[in-house]
Parts: structure tokens; C-alpha cells; sequence
């Protein structure tokens, strides 16, 4: 008698366990999200202030981009029309994938790594730094910092002001840019909401609070 009734409590105790274990497992986010026209996160239509948890993608059609803010400064992602990312916080890094179309990123408090299906960049804190991936290969642009970009089995340090390529059918090169890039944020998608929005990261504040979006 005494050993069903101590086998019942420990599976009313599992059964309580397991109960709580979503809310213990649901993933934090890693930033917010600013819209302007068809934005999808994950599969899903998104909104101004939608939460961007860790290895979701965000997709833009035609004439719309997306701002991302980072938590806990770690920078700022404008995602251009017509393009498709993942995004990721992994080891103290700030962790993004082209997989087709055009960023423009300025990390923070964090480091930042880009990766396209040609290239991957190693990019510094407080930089300024555009990625460009098509079927035809890729091209890094740095604006106020060096990059670190690995071609296969090649290195090469891009100082700023200066852009490297890789196409298909062509030598990678690196060039020297008479103008830095400076600014981040398209003019397609700078309403005062995303340009606020920037600017509080940019001057080292934490964004506002949003209402969560939970990830699909």
C-alpha cells in the first residue's frame, strides 16, 4: 500500500514537472522587429514590434524591408526588398545568413558574423557593413571598420571605405570605395518610427518594450 501510494506522488510530481516545462523552455528574444510593407517572420505575416527569436528567418518582398533592433545593444540589421535572412545569437556573436538579397548592419556592444552560400564575414563591434548575396556569388561593402571575409580557403582584412567581390565566373577582388557607407538605413523604409528606433541603439539605450510575438 505504501509503495502505490509513494509511486502515485512521484507521478503526480512528474506530471507537475513536465507541466511547467514550456514556460522553463521558451526561448528568449533576441530582438524586435520594425516593418514596412510585407514582412514575413518565420513563415508569418509581421508586425511592427514583433519579438525576433534566435534562428528565424525574416523575408521581405518587393518595396518592403525590415529594421531589426538587437537586445542588450548588441546593433542594428536592416534587411533590404526582396531578401531572405536567419538570424542568430550564438556565442557572444550576433549570427546572420544571407541567403538571398541585402543587409546593412552596424553591431554594437557584440561582434557579428555574416554568412552567404559564398562568403563569410567576421565583422567588428561599432562598424558599419553592407552583404550583397545572389546566385551569381556575393560582395562585402565595410563602412567605419574592417571585416575579415574567408573565401573558401582565402582570408582577406577589407579596411573601411573598401569592398570586396566574389562572382561567379570572375576573380574575387577587392576595391577601394571613394565614400564610405555611413548610414544603415535605406530610404524605403526610414518612417520616424524606424528611424527613432535606430537612434536609440545608436546612442546605447535598450529599445522600448513591445509586445512578445511567440516564435512559430
Amino acid at each position: 500500500m505504501r509503495e502505490s501510494r509513494n509511486l502515485g506522488i512521484l507521478l503526480l510530481v512528474a506530471i507537475f514537472f513536465l507541466a511547467l516545462r514550456p514556460a522553463w523552455g521558451q526561448e528568449k528574444g533576441i530582438g524586435e522587429v520594425v516593418v514596412n510593407g510585407t514582412v514575413n517572420v518565420n513563415g508569418q505575416r509581421a508586425v511592427s514590434g514583433s519579438t525576433v527569436y534566435s534562428n528565424q528567418e525574416i523575408e521581405t518582398r518587393e518595396q518592403s524591408g525590415a529594421i531589426v533592433s538587437f537586445r542588450e545593444k548588441g546593433g542594428v540589421l536592416s534587411v533590404e526588398p526582396n531578401s531572405l535572412v536567419r538570424v542568430a545569437r550564438a556565442d557572444g556573436r550576433i549570427v546572420i545568413e544571407v541567403v538571398r538579397g541585402s543587409i546593412a548592419l552596424r553591431p554594437q556592444s557584440l561582434p557579428a558574423t555574416v554568412n552567404t552560400a559564398k562568403l563569410r564575414v567576421d565583422a567588428e563591434r561599432n562598424g558599419a557593413y553592407r552583404v550583397t548575396s545572389s546566385e551569381r556569388g556575393a560582395a562585402v561593402e565595410a563602412g567605419s571598420k574592417n571585416a575579415i571575409v574567408k573565401d573558401g580557403y582565402r582570408e582577406v582584412t577589407i579596411h573601411a571605405g573598401e569592398t570586396y567581390a566574389s562572382w561567379e565566373g570572375q576573380s574575387a577582388k577587392k576595391d577601394k570605395k571613394k565614400k564610405r557607407l555611413g548610414i544603415i538605413i535605406p530610404a524605403l523604409i526610414a518612417g520616424p518610427l524606424v528611424i527613432g528606433l535606430a537612434l536609440t541603439v545608436a546612442r546605447g539605450e535598450d529599445a522600448p518594450p513591445v509586445s512578445p510575438v511567440l516564435p512559430k
